[in-house]
């Protein structure tokens, strides 16, 4: 592909056909980028303030009026459609079974736990005794020993 220059073309002025020949004075140009001296930011600054303080005042009265759903409209609705509502009643008898149910459990455990405790002194005292009649059989074993050893 070859790429080649545009044919020159001669233009008199030297630029646009709008553009003058000795180019934009310079005054023109600060004429627009200083706002001309008419004090362009306090419009500006006015205009923000007012569309701001517009803007407030229609949302206050919009919030004054009283569109939607009111809390009573709220309460009639949760009461009628809520599934925690319709099933109450057999909800809170499952409650109470779970509770009956629960102390039984407990009662239960703490039975179990006393019996476990009774059970825990009935061995000591068992192995109290059967402790008292190793010494004495240890006892008497000594004593027989002696008597042998005696004979002997």
């Amino acid at each position: 592909m070859d790429l080649r220059d545009l044919p020159p073309r001669k233009d008199p002025k030297g630029g646009s056909p709008r553009t003058p020949s000795s180019g934009i004075p310079l005054r023109t140009v600060q004429q627009y980028s200083n706002g001309n001296g008419n004090g362009t930011i306090w419009k500006m600054a006015t205009s923000i303030l007012a569309g701001v303080n517009i803007g407030l005042v229609a949302a206050y009265f919009t919030a004054l009026q009283s569109k939607g759903v009111s809390q009573k409209d709220m309460q009639e609705y949760v009461d009628k459609y809520s599934p925690y509502s319709q099933d109450k009643g057999l909800l809170s008898e499952h409650n109470i079974n779970q509770d009956k149910d629960i102390g039984v459990l407990k009662g239960q455990v703490e039975r179990l736990f006393n019996l476990a405790g009774t059970n825990n002194e009935v061995h000591i005292t068992y192995d109290n005794k059967l402790s008292d009649l190793y010494k004495k059989l240890d006892t008497i074993t000594n004593y027989l020993e002696e008597e042998k050893k005696v004979k002997r």
